[in-house]
């Protein structure tokens, strides 16, 4: 086989953009295990918050008391957000 001077293409390592961690966490205010979950993070965490988000619209219809279960949700979700964008930037070599 002749050869035609050419070389393959190099494959090129994935790019990865920083991710700001407040507005992942204004994202986790907005939409609370969504944005968790769509940027990777614990899907352990991600359950657990829409577990809390069914006890919070159980007890709104039958107690009344589902204030608090979606205001730990709220706090919860932009805390685990921005710890999570922080995380990822660390990782790939961002560091603020």
């Amino acid at each position: 086989m002749p050869y035609s001077g050419t070389a393959p293409p190099a494959q090129q390592p994935p790019t990865y953009a920083y991710k700001n961690p407040v507005l992942y966490a204004i994202g986790g205010l907005f939409f609370p295990p969504l944005v968790l979950f769509l940027m990777g993070g614990d899907r352990k965490t991600c359950l657990i918050m829409l577990g809390i988000w069914v006890l919070f619209l159980l007890t709104v219809w039958i107690f009344g008391l589902g204030a608090i279960f979606a205001l730990t949700n709220y706090i919860w979700s932009v805390v685990a957000c921005h710890q999570e964008a922080v995380k990822q930037n660390r990782a790939r070599g961002f560091v603020p």
